[in-house]
């Protein structure tokens, strides 16, 4: 009986700290950085919130994975005293966490785990629709990150620990766009794992969200201890104009590039040769 009661308190943290801070992307942040004793970036845990899927009513990942690829970010920088490599060992691990996240949720992006139609305005406005009458708390999001969060947990405690020779120095996309934005080395470790498409899996492009959670943490920082509700968040509508409009309007890696990388020093090579520069170059203008 008692161990019952044990892991049914267990299951109910990650539904209690959605609840506490509105987004999923936040909320895993924060429990796999308590798991690992990451308790040091409260800051960086706040910026994740506009990482959340179903804002961009878009084929857009969850948040959920998004907020787990930071955070195996910032695992990564206690393994490794080189950043290069701890940037090669994020990118790595946060790819091994699809397979655990599709066998939960059996779908990648937000609008599909929760049945949204995308781009329709009736598809949306049932989604809106089904939330006001059942609550968030009953929403699957909730049942998911309940689910997952201990999967999650369990793969990055395997596989942030790379093998030093499986670990190449290498350029990526999302760490390039917080260097220029002004980011610590330390912050170009934590969004490596966004590159190709979140592990280079080529979905939605990791330039344009480590943009997004870059530019709301300097907000995050400049309005430290004020209620993260009357925070000015980014313009995000209006990156996202300007970021569509070098890319046609697509949002997803593989069909920017016209391909899914194959393997880290691939996409290194095709950054350093010049891939997405007129991207990186938008997301990265003040």
């Amino acid at each position: 009986m008692k161990r019952s009661v044990i892991k049914k308190k267990e299951n109910q943290e990650p539904h209690k700290e959605f609840w506490r801070t509105g987004s999923c992307t936040e909320a895993i942040f924060y429990l796999m950085n308590k798991e690992f004793k990451n308790n040091q970036y409260k800051t960086h845990e706040k910026a994740a919130n506009p990482l959340t899927g179903y804002i961009y009513q878009r084929e857009f990942p969850c948040g959920m994975l998004w907020g787990a690829a930071l955070s195996i970010g910032t695992e990564a920088l206690k393994e490794y005293d080189d950043e290069k490599k701890a940037i090669s060992a994020t990118i790595q691990a946060s790819g091994k966490l699809f397979k655990t996240f599709e066998k939960q949720s059996k779908a990648i992006n937000c609008w599909d785990i929760q049945s949204v139609k995308h781009q329709s305005k009736i598809g949306y406005g049932k989604y809106l629709l089904k939330r006001a009458l059942l609550g968030d708390a009953h929403s699957t999001c909730f049942s998911l990150i309940n689910k997952w969060t201990p999967d999650a947990i369990k793969e990055v405690k395997g596989n942030v620990k790379v093998n030093k020779d499986e670990v190449h120095s290498v350029t990526n996309c999302a760490s390039e766009v917080v260097r220029r934005l002004g980011g610590s080395k330390e912050e170009m470790v934590m969004v490596a794992g966004f590159a190709g498409g979140i592990g280079l899996k080529g979905h939605a492009c990791g330039a344009f969200s480590a943009a997004i959670w870059y530019k709301t943490l300097r907000l995050v920082k400049e309005n430290e201890g004020v209620d993260q509700a009357k925070i000015k968040q980014p313009d995000i509508k209006g990156i996202l104009r300007k970021f569509y409009m070098k890319t046609d309007s697509e949002l997803s890696c593989n069909r920017i590039c016209g391909k899914t990388f194959a393997s880290i020093q691939e996409h290194a090579e095709y950054i350093e040769n010049g891939g997405c520069a007129a991207i990186i170059e938008t997301l990265t203008e003040d």
